[in-house]
């Protein structure tokens, strides 16, 4: 039996920018770490996939990883103050 073809490769789910879960729009903004192993933003991301809340990703640089000048991006900063920790959820308004 012939299969049908694969079509293209769907984006891997620790890469993508949005999860809608047949949503319109993303509820939530879901603050993580650029370099992508921080075990509380994994955790914060396994419940918003476990319980299919609509969210778009954002990513703020670890201060370890910050090179010379760099600095958080301020919408951040904003929301959780100047330490910038991660993670962060953001609801829409």
């Amino acid at each position: 039996t012939a299969r049908a073809p694969a079509g293209p490769p769907a984006d891997r789910l620790f890469e993508a920018r949005q999860r809608l879960f047949g949503g319109g729009a993303p509820e939530v903004i879901f603050w993580r770490d650029s370099a992508g192993w921080c075990p509380f933003c994994e955790i914060t991301w396994l419940v918003l996939e476990e319980m299919e809340v609509p969210y778009e990703v954002k990513t703020v640089p670890l201060r370890r990883y910050m090179l010379e000048g760099e600095t958080k991006d301020a919408e951040y900063t904003r929301l959780v103050g100047p330490e910038g920790v991660v993670p962060g959820v953001q609801f829409r308004a």
